[in-house]
């Protein structure tokens, strides 16, 4: 009963002083989406120098498309962000996940914290239709980026800190392709256009009123 209750401590413990100790890691990736369509997945990004990651650390995966660029999918299979280690040590990392897009058009929403886990050399973000799709799971959707976010929990091999060099994004479904993203106008434009349909309801008042 004592072990039991040393133990809990003890996790209870290290937690508190990896989250004391926790850092926000940022990687933001400027992606072509025509290379997406065509290949399921973004240019290998060559991280220099490499991201260390500790317990308690968060990760936060930024993929944004060229400038005027949409991803368009067409019933989505999935959405991963990808990251593997500079190290060669096969290990399981666990970690709390979550992922959000950018003007997203079409039936499916950001995914909340949800709990994950990687064997191998790496962390993988994966999404799958049920994680992000509205309904039934299919339908056409289109977006101008997306983000990955990992908290790490552990790693099973006892290491502490972890070195990660490469990134990229995978997106597959029934087809891809690329769009034009609409333009935000500008505040000025807004005010500018705004005035001028009071100014053209004014005028059609006016010609009311003399009619009479």
């Amino acid at each position: 009963m004592s072990f039991s209750r040393a133990t809990v401590i003890a996790v209870a413990a290290l937690a508190s002083v990896a989250s004391a100790h926790a850092n926000v890691v940022v990687i933001d990736q400027l992606v072509d989406a025509n290379f997406v369509a065509a290949n399921g997945y973004s240019e290998i990004d060559w991280l220099a120098p490499t991201r260390d990651l500790a317990i308690g650390d968060e990760l936060i995966m930024n993929f944004d498309f060229l400038p005027g660029q949409t991803l368009e999918m067409f019933n989505p299979g999935g959405l991963w962000g990808a990251i593997f280690t500079g190290d060669s040590e096969d290990h399981l990392a666990t970690f709390t996940r979550s992922m959000w897009f950018r003007n997203l058009h079409g039936p499916a929403h950001n995914v909340g914290a949800q709990s994950g886990d990687t064997g191998g050399m790496g962390l993988t973000d994966a999404f799958f239709p049920a994680d992000f799709m509205d309904g039934t799971g299919s339908g056409d959707i289109s977006f101008t980026g997306v983000s990955f976010d990992f908290k790490i929990n552990g790693y099973s091999d006892g290491v502490t800190t972890r070195p990660y060099n490469i990134s990229y994004m995978v997106a597959y479904g029934d087809s891809l392709a690329v769009g034009q993203a609409m333009p935000v106008p500008e505040p000025s434009s807004v005010a500018l256009m705004l005035g001028g349909l009071a100014a053209v309801g004014a005028g059609t008042r006016r010609k009311v009123a003399k009619a009479r």
